[in-house]
This record gives C-alpha cells, sequence and structure tokens, in this order.
C-alpha cells in the first residue's frame, strides 16, 4: 500500500490539483490519519490499563491543526468511552517553555514526529540557504 492509497487520494487527481492545493489536500489526510492512529492507540492504551482519561502533547502545539485534532480526539472518546483531559496553551507560553527547555539542554523537537513533517521541516531550512 502506498501514502495516497493510505490517505485515500486517488492518483487522477493529483496532477489536476497546482501545488499548493495538493500539499494541503495532502496535509490535512496526513495529520488526520496520523492523529487518528496514533490517539486511537493512545487512548486504547490507557484504557487497558485502568485509566479513564488521557491526553497529549500535541495539544500545546501552536503548528497542530488544533481543530482537526480536537475533533479526532471527541470521536475517540466517543467510539472508547474514555475522557480527554483538552488544556490549552498560549503561543507565548508555548515559546517561553520552549526557550527554557533548550537553555535546559533538553532535546525539543520542532516537529510533530511523522517522517512527512521531518521532510517538510528540511525542505524549509535547506530553502532558504539555497536564496
Amino acid at each position: 500500500m502506498n501514502v495516497c492509497e493510505l490517505l485515500s487520494v486517488s492518483g487522477e487527481v493529483i496532477p489536476e490539483l497546482p501545488k499548493k492545493e495538493l500539499h494541503e489536500l495532502l496535509f490535512s489526510r496526513r495529520c488526520a490519519f496520523c492523529y487518528d492512529l496514533r490517539l486511537t492507540e493512545a487512548a486504547s492504551s490507557a484504557k487497558q490499563r485502568g485509566f479513564d482519561m488521557f491526553t497529549t502533547t500535541l495539544l500545546s502545539s501552536p503548528t497542530q491543526n488544533q481543530d482537526l485534532l480536537r475533533g479526532i480526539l471527541s470521536a475517540i472518546e466517543s467510539k472508547l468511552s474514555i475522557q480527554v483531559y483538552y488544556f490549552e496553551v498560549t503561543h507565548e507560553e508555548y515559546m517561553n517553555k520552549m526557550r527554557e527547555l533548550k537553555d535546559m539542554g533538553i532535546y525539543v523537537q520542532n516537529y510533530c514526529g511523522c517522517y512527512g513533517s521531518l521532510l517538510e521541516r528540511e525542505v524549509q531550512r535547506f530553502e532558504q540557504l539555497w536564496r
């Protein structure tokens, strides 16, 4: 199975879409697929261990699609009958905490963890060097 099949994107639509629209389509489906896969597993694991609630650090990141994330978490709550602990972090709080962690020498990952996100981050970094 290839990435397009996993994300339910047919090969026929890809050539018809401008680059920006294609990127947004793949990005939104990739994130939805990943959020659902990872968070369902986390919720299932929490439930199997006797917890009645779980959460995710993805809720603290201003770079994540919070509407999509919260929608998927809500569906997981209903599907698995487990409560999600929701929290909000302002952008300023997030940036202050990142600086504090870096000052302490703690590694701070600046992408969500998926390979696609890592590639996007690296492309952006190298595009700046190539200009």
